[in-house]
């Protein structure tokens, strides 16, 4: 456990006290006077301790969003956000210590982000993670900046208090961490185009399935998600098609369908001009292929018979 008083002072500490060659002050620049700003970096840490947090994450954050000014603090769209969210009211925040003040109710925002990221006993919460949920929009490079000067007041302190070693809660590469994989953030992504054709959900959650993938895989498993959409919005529902690759360029579909149903769709498909795709020509050639175009997005498809009542589908 820190001495918060000497963490404040070691931070805060005026040059005007005198010579520092060992170091052991920051000499931060303040936006309000020194009684002002060492009251709220102590009001910080002592939110800090009560709620579990590391004291010098703590300190950065405030630090870095506020300078340890209530003035600055009142100004901040963050912590407006943040006030809204635990229903405080316009100017309940006037005190440091009011309950509805950013170095008060920062603590228990963090702690929520910090639970929501618990990894587990050993590894504890992945603070990184935490950080870029409270700043919300801003980057990682705003996350990674706090976290250094974590490092940085940690640093001053412990040549202060030669015995203290800081436990950092940043000393886990981010590679330790357990991360969605490429197939869970594609179902969660599936889950928002489900239709009333069981078979065609199926040949979807298929194309989901765990396979050693590299790169180029993935691009024409994106690519066939995008063309099955697409003959789905064409032909309508109650149709099997299925979806094969014999190489990176060119996949082919293979529609069970009778060729008078097919003929029939894509006649009508052309004649409604309006409609998303914006069809405009249909074609039928001798050798029994249909040929229907596309505007949107610019796409030709070609349907050539494979045998009765299946076609193959080409999207040029």
């Amino acid at each position: 456990m820190i001495k918060i008083l000497s963490l404040c002072a070691a931070l805060l500490a005026p040059e005007s006290t005198g010579l520092d060659p060992h170091g052991r002050s920051l000499h931060l620049k303040l936006y309000e006077d020194f009684n002002t700003s060492y009251s709220a970096c102590i009001a910080t840490n002592k939110q800090a301790r009560k709620y579990g947090i590391d004291p010098f994450v703590a300190t950065a954050l405030m630090y870095k969003e506020t300078r340890f000014s209530p003035k600055l603090a009142k100004k901040s769209k963050l912590f407006r956000k943040i006030r809204k969210i635990y229903g405080c009211e316009e100017g309940s925040d006037r005190f440091i210590k009011s309950s509805c003040s950013a170095f008060m109710i920062f603590a228990p925002h963090l702690a929520t982000m910090l639970e929501k990221n618990y990894i587990d006993r050993q590894v504890g919460s992945n603070y990184r993670k935490a950080l870029r949920g409270f700043l919300g929009k801003r980057t990682k490079k705003h996350a990674k900046t706090i976290e250094n000067m974590a490092k940085r007041y940690a640093d001053v302190y412990s040549r202060t208090h030669t015995s203290f070693v800081w436990n950092s809660p940043f000393r886990n590469p981010e590679s330790i961490y357990p991360k969605e994989t490429y197939v869970t953030k594609r179902k969660q992504r599936r889950s928002k185009f489900r239709t009333d054709d069981p078979h065609l959900n199926q040949l979807m959650d298929n194309l989901d399935c765990v396979q050693p993938y590299d790169y180029r895989n993935r691009q024409m498993q994106q690519k066939m998600e995008y063309d099955i959409q697409l003959l789905y919005r064409v032909l309508g529902p109650g149709y099997r098609i299925e979806a094969k690759s014999r190489n990176f360029d060119d996949p082919e579909y293979f529609l069970h369908i009778n060729p008078r149903d097919l003929r029939e769709i894509l006649y009508m498909a052309a004649s409604i001009t309006s409609s998303r795709h914006k069809p405009h020509t249909f074609q039928e050639y001798g050798d029994g292929r249909l040929v229907l175009m596309l505007n949107a997005p610019r796409r030709t498809l070609v349907f050539a018979p494979h045998s009765e009542n299946l076609y193959v589908i080409t999207i040029k």
